[in-house]
């Protein structure tokens, strides 16, 4: 059973044409948010970057090995 990863979380909005906008928080790779190494829930807070219109919101998870990671999601606030 895999145990705790390093791992981060990039946030992004696709616009209109379903284009990816990273969200000034991580703006793109190298700049991930770091995600704790414990099993206690996180609050993540992200600012929507500025596109034409809002088509999709999205989390793209970086890993830095090979063994899995596992994220839950709950409460989205829009």
């Amino acid at each position: 059973m895999p145990g705790p990863q390093e791992a981060g979380i990039r946030f992004f909005a696709y616009n209109s044409k379903s284009d990816p906008t990273w969200a000034p928080e991580s703006p793109g790779p190298g700049h991930e948010i770091a995600l704790p190494t414990g099993t206690d829930w996180t609050e993540y807070a992200w600012t929507v970057p500025d596109v034409d219109k809002v088509h999709a919101i999205g989390v793209e998870i970086y890993q830095k090995s090979d063994e899995p990671v596992t994220i839950w999601i709950d409460a989205v606030n829009w």
